[in-house]
């Protein structure tokens, strides 16, 4: 058996596979390499010399400027028949089936907390418009998940696709990426958006106060939040709200994050702690080392509030939305959000 790893973390630190229970570890776009594994596997050839492919003993690191496919519109659209059997079960809560579709790759922001950026080399990668119209039609699902990066960062293409997809005529639910400054600078988007069928936008508000923003270095304000929870409720579009913990919040911070998530009335809040902020080295470079790929940002010193038990099985999203809109303010309340 040939143990093949990929994706973001065999990327940023392919280092971290160096082991005997993995043969190929591949850096960056997977897509042809994985293609030539394949027929080298079939072949017999070897697979030392694949683009963007560490085998066992190689030095781990690839420049990634080697690796990273530019033209997304080069690459083959998925093969959705032969996942047929099984389609009927993908799903993201209510939305199921669902299926998805990727038209741009990375992000032209450098957010601390994320890593997506550096598998592009900083190169924010697009399909063209007509690409995706068509591989559109072709998908049976009614409910479709952009799994880009960003979607909305390119307002103009977004709106050419908008206006692509009411022409050919294709009805569908959409759920998408987008920042809050680029929804909030860009309400008319939005707006050609939800009349082609956007139901749920997830948005990284990450945090309620402008110096927490600062420090992962978000490039967005407190008050583009707050425009774009506005424009997207206006256009009766789900929110999803990304917010973030940081390690020394106290309950003091929970509470304020509550307050927060009620006054901007997010039906969906999901929170996470930045326990480890991700620095990527400037350059994959063959003298770095793993303390500059993964960098640890941990205070050393920090309250941090009782933790809760975990649930094995979700409240009822009624239940959980009285809990969130609730005006009741307990001192003592647990530190969660919704």
């Amino acid at each position: 058996m040939l143990t093949v790893v990929g994706g973001h973390h065999a990327t940023v630190a392919p280092q971290d596979f160096r082991s005997p229970s993995i043969d190929l570890t591949v850096v960056g776009e997977g897509v042809r390499p994985l293609r030539q594994i394949v027929r080298s596997l079939k072949s017999g050839a070897p697979f030392a010399g694949i683009p963007g492919v560490v085998t066992a003993g190689d030095d781990p690191f690839v420049p990634l400027d080697e690796a990273v496919a530019d033209d997304l519109d080069a690459l083959p659209e998925p093969a959705r028949h032969l996942t047929a059997a099984h389609r009927s079960q993908y799903f993201c809560d209510w939305m199921r089936p669902l299926a998805s579709i990727r038209t741009s790759k990375g992000c032209p922001y450098r957010c601390k907390f994320c890593a997506l950026w550096k598998l592009t080399c900083g190169k924010y990668l697009k399909r063209s418009p007509e690409r995706v119209v068509h591989e559109l039609a072709g998908i049976a699902e009614e409910n479709v998940f952009f799994a880009d990066d960003e979607s909305l960062i390119d307002s103009q293409r977004m709106m050419t696709l908008a206006r692509l997809i009411g022409e050919a005529g294709i009805q569908k639910r959409y759920f998408l990426y987008g920042r809050s400054d680029t929804i909030a600078r860009n309400p008319e988007l939005l707006e050609a958006w939800r009349k082609i069928g956007l139901t749920r936008v997830f948005v990284g508000l990450e945090f309620f106060r402008d110096e927490d923003l600062a420090y992962v270095d978000k490039r967005s304000t407190i008050s583009d939040n707050e425009k774009a929870v506005a424009i997207l409720r206006d256009l009766d579009i789900d929110i999803y709200a990304s917010l973030m913990l940081r390690p020394e919040f106290d309950r003091r911070d929970f509470r304020a994050l509550r307050r927060y998530c009620r006054s901007l009335g997010l039906d969906y809040p999901y929170a996470e702690g930045v326990l480890q902020a991700l620095r990527v080295a400037d350059q994959h470079r063959a003298d770095a080392t793993p303390e500059d790929v993964l960098h640890r940002e941990v205070p050393a010193q920090g309250t941090r509030p009782d933790p809760e038990p975990v649930r094995a099985d979700p409240a009822p999203r009624a239940q959980c939305l009285e809990g969130l809109r609730s005006p009741e303010e307990k001192p003592d309340a647990p530190a969660a959000v919704g």
